[in-house]
């Protein structure tokens, strides 16, 4: 019986063992155990940790592991100051919650929570990665804080900048004619070899740059060498990195960026760029609107100043000179001349500023010839004809404009002043550095350049009208008077010379003359002189000249006016006076035969007008 109770304790004893011994194995894998299943942690792209209510790192997934260097049996307490702000990771190591904290210049937002397996309780943190969420939100921010479009513009190029770590970087926009782009703001490149291009165009077909645009996807270069659409705008550059800005799929621009180093930008920092670009380029559009109607505002306003500064004066050499200082404050030009017809054709200038060549007279004349030359032209031909203005971007690039003229200006525009089909004149700007001409541009150039022609237009014909008054009045006086002094006396010393007199006051002639024609020996012999020097006097009166030579020969011969405007252009010229420049020879008739020359000189070229000529006849 006693070894029955033996047995039976035994038994009892190795149950009650056993049973203890599961109890305890159980709870001590209850306590290892992470609170949810490993795949699923390891799967998820977010990193992952479970700990223990102190920060013991029970479980790290692959992402955890990579990111943070995290491993299991860690103590996240002890690695917490590598978090900003700290106190927010400790936080959510003993509690759930959600907090954002930076790691290594990235921004993670943390989520905290509790699971419990029996009478355990352990936290999971998921960490998601936010930083290009909060870079867009940032950007987002500060982008709708303003529709300066210049601001938003160099907004995004800094932000850009400061993400990826750029050395050099440019933001262009797209030319309505989508085959040109335009620099709106650039960093770290020199002025000649990209800021040039706020002025100038930048092809579509050139570079990495161009060829973003043209297919509309980014292009991420890690050896600049190797990319055959690659063009050096920046020295000793390795890398580069071109996104896109588009609007419904429409490009509207390219975000440049390049670095001096290898593989600089990553697939990362392309992707980053992508969705700036996509906000960038909303920002972009907005600004682009907002800034056009503030320049068509402005441009109206520009336009009425313009209309009504016109307004106050009928004078042309008025008008043509408030017209300049308003053009060339609109359009930003450097300096300018404007030049009209006169009537017999001739372009002169009436107004011109900040041209140090047309302060001395020569270099005038030569700058009016050589606007009379471009006249014949096939480029001055059109211009004229057509309406359609001259322009020379670049004149390095252009060899041959204006030579001689203008060194200082490296870009020129030549506007057609026309009425109806009527050629008033001639606006020429004159810009220091190289600059395009958008349609912008040209929209409120020829605006203005109207607006002139019409003023010079109405100031001409109401001239015209005042001074043809004033001239049939100063004609008939000379012809009472020179009427008088030939009814007065037949001695034809003295009737030579009153003709000589009232040709002077009549016409403002520096010099006249008056020759008699013999038609038995084909001469003429001047017979009275006006304003010569006595030395001259006693070397041409009463000399006589073969009616084949000289001016008055070729008005005996033609038996009609000739005029000339530069007796420096006509072999026919014999000179006089050694400071003539132009010169007016009128035949006298006698029963229709030609007994005599009024001649007509001036220190002025192109002195005489078809009034004057009329006056002389």
């Amino acid at each position: 019986m006693a070894w029955l109770v033996v047995a039976i304790l035994a038994v009892l004893t190795f149950a009650l063992g056993f049973w203890l011994s599961r109890v305890f194995y159980r709870v001590e894998k209850e306590e290892e155990r992470p609170p949810v299943e490993k795949i699923l942690l390891e799967s998820i792209e977010e990193g992952a940790v479970v700990v223990k209510p102190g920060g013991e790192a029970l479980f790290v997934n692959r992402k955890a592991r990579e990111t943070f260097g995290f491993y299991p049996g860690q103590s996240l307490i002890e690695v917490s100051h590598s978090f900003s702000p700290r106190e927010t990771l400790l936080r959510l190591l003993t509690s759930e919650g959600i907090g954002e904290v930076t790691f290594r210049g990235r921004v993670y937002e943390i989520t905290s929570y509790k699971r419990s397996s029996g009478e355990s309780v352990y936290l999971t943190l998921i960490f998601h990665d936010v930083t290009e969420s909060r870079i867009i939100e940032e950007l987002d921010r500060e982008l709708t804080s303003t529709l300066d479009y210049e601001r938003v513009v160099n907004l995004i190029l800094d932000r850009a900048m400061e993400l990826t770590g750029a050395d050099a970087g440019v933001i262009m926009r797209l030319a309505p004619d989508g085959q040109n782009l335009f620099v709106l703001a650039y960093r770290g490149y020199p002025y000649e070899t990209m800021g040039i291009y706020t002025q100038i165009p930048w092809p579509i077909e050139r570079g990495i740059i161009g060829k973003t645009a043209r297919t509309g996807e980014s292009l991420l270069v890690y050896d600049v060498t190797e990319e055959p659409a690659y063009v050096e705008a920046f020295p000793s550059v390795r890398s580069e990195l071109a996104v896109p800005l588009k609007v419904r799929e429409k490009v509207v621009g390219v975000l440049n960026l390049e670095s001096t180093r290898l593989a600089a930008f990553t697939p990362e920092h392309r992707r980053l760029l992508e969705k700036m670009g996509e906000h960038a380029a909303i920002a972009l559009e907005n600004a682009r609107l907002y800034e056009e109607e503030r320049r068509r505002a402005l441009e109206t306003q520009t336009l009425l100043s313009h209309a009504r500064a016109l307004a106050s004066s009928l004078d042309v050499e008025s008008i043509a000179s408030t017209a300049l200082e308003h053009i060339l404050s609109a359009l930003n030009a450097d300096a300018g001349a404007l030049l009209v017809f006169d009537q017999l054709g001739r372009l002169q200038i009436v107004a011109h500023r900040n041209i140090p060549e047309f302060l001395d007279e020569e270099s005038r004349r030569s700058g009016e010839e050589l606007i009379r030359r471009m006249q014949t032209t096939p480029g001055g031909y059109r211009m004229l004809s057509t309406g359609e203005p001259l322009f020379i971007e670049d004149r390095e690039k252009r060899r041959g404009a204006f030579p001689g003229l203008f060194p200082w200006a490296r870009s020129a525009a030549m506007f057609p002043m026309k009425v109806g089909e009527t050629n008033i004149g001639v606006l020429g700007l004159l810009w220091k550095e190289p600059r395009s001409f958008p349609p912008e541009t040209l929209s409120l150039a020829r605006a203005l350049v109207d607006q002139t022609a019409i003023a010079l237009q109405n100031a001409r014909l109401y001239g015209l009208t005042d001074r043809q008054l004033r001239l049939q009045v100063e004609e008939l006086a000379a012809l009472t008077r020179l009427t008088q002094e030939l009814s007065s006396t037949l001695d034809l010393e003295t009737i030579f010379q009153a003709i000589c007199d009232e040709a002077v006051r009549a016409t403002g002639a520096d010099y006249v003359d008056v020759a008699l024609v013999d038609w038995n020996t084909r001469t003429y012999t001047i017979k009275a002189l006006k304003g010569f020097s006595p030395e001259l006097e006693e070397v041409f009166k009463d000399k006589s000249f073969s009616i084949d030579e000289g001016i008055h020969g070729k008005a005996a011969r033609l038996g009609q006016t000739v005029l000339v405007g530069d007796v420096r252009e006509d072999r026919d010229y014999i000179q006089g006076a050694p400071d003539t420049l132009s010169e007016l020879a009128v035949p006298i008739y006698y029963e229709d035969q030609i007994v005599g020359i009024i001649n007509l000189e001036s220190r002025t070229l192109n002195a005489f007008t078809l009034s004057l000529i009329h006056i002389s006849e």
